[in-house]
Order: C-alpha cells, then structure tokens, then sequence
C-alpha cells in the first residue's frame, strides 16, 4: 500500500479476522495536486480524509494492488486517517515503525466498524 503516491502511511490488520483490513494516511500534496486536477478543493486534513472522491479514489487504487495479490494477502476494507501516525502520540518508535498495539488500541473502534461491515469496501 505504502508504494502507491497518495498513501504516506499504512497498517494493514488482520491477525484474528477473517480478512485484511488497513488504517492509511495521505501524503496530502499528492492528494491535493491529484484533486486540484479534478476540481476538487479542500479546506483542512479532515475534510480531506473524509472526502468521498479520495475515498473512491483510494478504494480503486487499493483495487489495483489486490489484483497483483494472492486472495488471503487482498485488504478488503479501510479507512482514512486525517492525521498521520506520530512519535508524540506514542503511535511511532523513535525510528518511526509502528506502535502497532498503541495503533491497535487507539482506533479499536474504527477498526471494529472496518470488520462489522457486512460487504467488503476495498
């Protein structure tokens, strides 16, 4: 995921579900240039994130990376962050990897909606 240009950021989780499930951040100029050619505009990082042309956009391009993986690998559902993972949320390590159980705890929730969703939005 974290090889496609408007992804800066990916976890991709699934170790006791029956499906890959992914919590990403936008490398946001890439976004923003990627819109400002569609004529779409945004006013703050939220708005953005919560836009339903980058959704649709990120939901094809994850489409496009599935189809180059073998069915268990697929991510079938995500959501966006409007901020990125940071060290000064305990979410990064000093050599930014991954908190992924300070990750994990954080977003429970968003993460428990990616898997009650009866259809599959990647």
């Amino acid at each position: 995921l974290k090889t496609d240009p408007l992804i800066h950021q990916a976890m991709v989780i699934g170790d006791t579900n029956n499906h890959l499930a992914a919590l990403v951040t936008l490398n946001r100029d890439q976004v923003a240039e990627e819109a400002k050619q569609e004529g779409v505009t945004f006013t703050h990082p939220e708005e953005m994130a919560a836009h339903p042309w980058v959704t649709a956009l990120l939901r094809e391009r994850i489409r496009q990376k599935n189809k180059e993986l073998a069915p268990y690998e697929t991510v079938r559902s995500f959501r966006i962050l409007a901020h990125e993972f940071a060290m000064e949320k305990g979410e990064l390590t000093p050599t930014l990897k991954l908190r992924r159980q300070v990750v994990v705890e954080r977003y429970k929730d968003l993460i428990a909606e990616m898997y009650r969703k009866s259809k599959f939005d990647a």
